[in-house]
Order: C-alpha cells, then structure tokens, then sequence
C-alpha cells in the first residue's frame, strides 16, 4: 500500500496511528511525521526506546508526546527530549503509558510548519478503511 507518506508496512496501518505537530524531538521525529503506537495496550518498557504517553489535565485538556524512555522509578518515568536537550520525569499517576512506538512514516516532499495544538504534540490521525 503506497500513500503520500510512502510505503506503509504490512500490518503496521492497522496499528492507531498519531501525526507529530511539533519539534520537540527532532530529528527523530518530524513535523508531519506519523507514528504507529501499540494498539492500545501498555507493553513493558525497555530504556533507549521510544513511547507515546497520555495525560489528561484537571481543565479537561489533554496531551500526547512522545518520548525516548530514560529510566523510570516508582513513581515516575524519566524521558527524553531532544529538542531543546532535556531529561525530566513524567508522574506515573498522571500519565496514561508507555504505548510503544513501532513505525515512523515520513512524508516526501512536503513543508509542514509548527501548529498551535494547546499542548499536544501529537493527534490521532482517523484510521483508513482500505
């Protein structure tokens, strides 16, 4: 199956699917870049690797970023960013994770300028019939 963001592997289209709307973790992830999570379902962290986590805020806001895992302790998650280079702690109890990120797709060709998306680095892209 080929689409504007190339080729998609077989299997990982059905994965849920999040498009990057900032730069937090450049150059591993881009603007536009859609990245395919683990389906839903926590798996056991590994450190070095990178997740998807979800935090819904006392307002009702919600955020999703991912991150390069560093660590964790009982209590919290110690991430990566790389873009400006910082380490920091994510609190278990707030914060819905790890999903796993098993795909990255780039598009070709394309421009993509930041956005204002009110803390989100991420948006769930609706999955395609077909």
């Amino acid at each position: 199956m080929s689409t504007s963001f190339g080729t998609v592997i077989r299997g990982i289209s059905q994965l849920p699917q999040m498009k990057v709307l900032t730069q937090s973790m450049e150059p591993a992830y881009r603007l536009g870049d859609l990245v395919s999570v683990s389906g839903g379902m926590q798996v056991k962290p590994t450190n070095g690797d990178d997740y998807v986590f979800g935090c819904t805020f006392h307002d009702g806001r919600t955020a999703k970023i991912v991150r390069r895992l560093a660590g964790e302790t009982s209590q919290s998650w110690i991430v990566q960013q790389f873009n400006p280079r910082r380490t920091y702690r994510l609190a278990k109890s707030q914060w819905l994770g790890p999903f796993r990120v098993h795909a990255c797709m780039r598009p070709r060709g394309r421009r993509i300028d930041p956005v204002s998306a009110n803390g989100n680095e991420l948006e769930f892209v609706p999955s395609s019939s077909g």
